[in-house]
């Protein structure tokens, strides 16, 4: 019988008070359609390295949600990409007064 082996976890701390690799996301829900689009910037303002990254969804219930969405696939790229410390910015209202937030996240439980 063939064993599987669970992949180790990766976990990655988030805050937005913490310096170091900063993420700045943003998304658009068209309402019409309820279909959105993300995207988000890696940037590291002590060297100016960044990276970017995008992804859509379709079948979005609101603009909120789709913030959320956001978040959560710059974080699993983030953990992808083996960063240990990101400082969450977002031009949201909603999710900037967030303080109930998680501030770590498991890679393999909650990213694809």
């Amino acid at each position: 019988m063939h064993k599987t082996i669970p992949p180790a976890r990766a976990h990655i701390h988030y805050d937005s008070t913490i310096s170091g690799m900063e993420c700045i996301f943003d998304a658009s829900w068209q309402v019409s359609t309820h279909y959105g689009g993300m995207g988000w910037v890696f940037r590291d303002p002590s060297d100016g390295w960044s990276l970017t990254n995008s992804a859509n969804r379709s079948h979005v219930a609101s603009a909120l949600f789709l913030d959320a969405l956001a978040v959560k696939a710059a974080l699993c790229d983030a953990v992808a990409r083996n960063f240990k410390t990101l400082k969450i910015r977002s031009d949201s209202k909603i999710l900037n007064k967030m303080h109930q937030l998680p501030k770590q996240m498991s890679g393999n439980s909650e990213c694809p």
